[in-house]
């Protein structure tokens, strides 16, 4: 009877920590997700993505969502001249002023969509890969790389190959937010071709 009652009593406190376990992961990701805004707000994007769509044959697409910024920043986006034509490459510049232009001191992040290309594997000054490789939206194959100095501060990076197309998002995520995952939510918000690539 006693050898029962502390079985009893042991499954009882298995269950009652995973459910601790489990009641914790879900308020962790319910935060990070309160923590996203639509990029809706951003002044110029709407402009920007029309101006694009008869000018490239890519797809034309940005993410829906962003890291939340403070209640009163302004975000202008920037369509950056094409090299040579837009049907090989556009990128769009999300920055704090309308005059940056894309520059480092002042830009927020960075997607890019580009006809071929792989992603990059990243190494650190000891010259270990830092790129990981993840998992997004409907088995989305995608390669992350955490903010790292190497010469200068990089952000964070994620970039995925969907039907030939590479696309590449950058970021400058507010330290002590879990950027992977913030980074992870804001390309499973690309409305971008289901078809996956490893």
């Amino acid at each position: 009877m006693i050898k029962r009652t502390l079985m009893f009593s042991g499954s009882v406190i298995c269950m009652t920590a995973a459910i601790t376990c489990l009641t914790y992961a879900y308020a962790q990701v319910k935060q990070e997700k309160q923590d996203m805004a639509a990029t809706s707000s951003i002044n110029g994007l709407s402009n920007a993505l029309s101006s694009l769509k008869s000018q490239t044959s890519l797809p034309v697409v940005f993410p829906s969502q962003m890291p939340k910024p403070a209640s009163s920043a302004q975000l202008y986006a920037y369509l950056e001249p094409a090299v040579q034509s837009y049907n090989a490459l556009y990128s769009i510049d999300i920055d704090h002023t309308q005059t940056c232009h894309g520059t480092k001191y002042c830009n927020l992040g960075n997607f890019s969509v580009q006809k071929g290309g792989a992603p990059s594997m990243q190494t650190d000054m000891n010259n270990k890969q830092i790129t990981q490789k993840v998992h997004l939206l409907h088995h989305q194959v995608a390669y992350y790389t955490p903010g790292h100095a190497l010469g200068d501060y990089w952000p964070p990076e994620i970039q995925w190959v969907s039907q030939g197309n590479l696309y590449t998002l950058t970021w400058n995520i507010p330290s002590g937010q879990n950027a992977k995952l913030l980074m992870m939510q804001m390309a499973d918000s690309v409305t971008a071709p289901s078809t996956a690539s490893s």
